[in-house]
């Protein structure tokens, strides 16, 4: 467990020097890494709720089942069937087991690719509160954990929703604000009835102010005395090299 800490410290590190040589903006990696979560968080209930569906594996009950032939499903990895291009007739995602050996010698089942495809399936729709209703549980264990699921998806729904749009405002932090002025003058414009020939200037000014004025943050003051030199030697060396 140590050397796994040891290392996402790695990674982490190689984030930050990916993000300075890449030259990403802070707005689009944090999005980035918040859709890494999302697919994680997808892949482990994934995981989870195909580990359930094999919970009927050395089952009496499914033993009993197979040997009666009976058309009851013991686990949604059966409940659930897909096609294989080229074959007419489905397969169900995973056959149930018993010692180690297929119950039904005749069963068919997906390949390890279609079988994680499926689960994450399920875990995507349910999680984006889509629910297509193809896959459902069909024992006690998976409709416990599909309850819990649905709950825990509808919560990180609406994480999801209010975390984007934070995200997708701190991308372009300065065309938020200048949106924002626009929309002010404009407002202001319009009330006082001023000339069209005013607000065509008034639109110009400020469009070209923003494209070519450089913006500072104040907290760049709060740097030592040699740093925010180097800062501003950085940010205005082309003016310092053509005077």
């Amino acid at each position: 467990r140590l050397l796994r800490l040891v290392k996402l410290t790695r990674v982490a590190r190689m984030i930050r020097k990916l993000r300075d040589t890449l030259k990403i903006k802070p707005g689009w990696l944090k999005l980035l890494k918040f859709c890494a979560v999302v697919c994680a968080f997808a892949h482990w209930i994934a995981c989870a709720w195909f580990y359930i569906g094999t919970l009927s594996d050395d089952d009496d009950v499914s033993r009993f089942i197979s040997e009666n032939a009976l058309s009851h499903a013991v686990g949604w990895t059966q409940d659930f069937t897909l096609g294989k291009m080229g074959e007419t007739e489905p397969h169900v995602i995973r056959c149930v087991r018993f010692g180690g050996e297929l119950l039904d010698a005749d069963c068919e089942e997906m390949d390890p690719e279609s079988q994680y495809l499926a689960a994450l399936y399920w875990a995507a729709t349910t999680l984006s509160t889509t629910g297509y209703g193809d896959i459902t549980p069909s024992t006690l264990p998976e409709l416990i954990f599909a309850v819990f699921v649905i709950c825990l998806g509808g919560f990180l729904f609406a994480y999801m929703v209010g975390n984007i749009t934070s995200l997708l405002e701190k991308i372009d932090v300065r065309g938020a604000q200048y949106r924002s002025r626009i929309y002010e003058v404009e407002s202001f414009m319009h009330r006082e009835r001023l000339p069209i020939q005013m607000k065509r200037q008034i639109r110009t000014y400020l469009s070209r102010t923003f494209l070519y004025q450089r913006h500072v943050p104040s907290y760049i003051s709060e740097l030592s005395g040699s740093l925010r030199s180097e800062v501003y030697l950085a940010l205005f060396k082309d003016i310092i090299v053509k005077a």
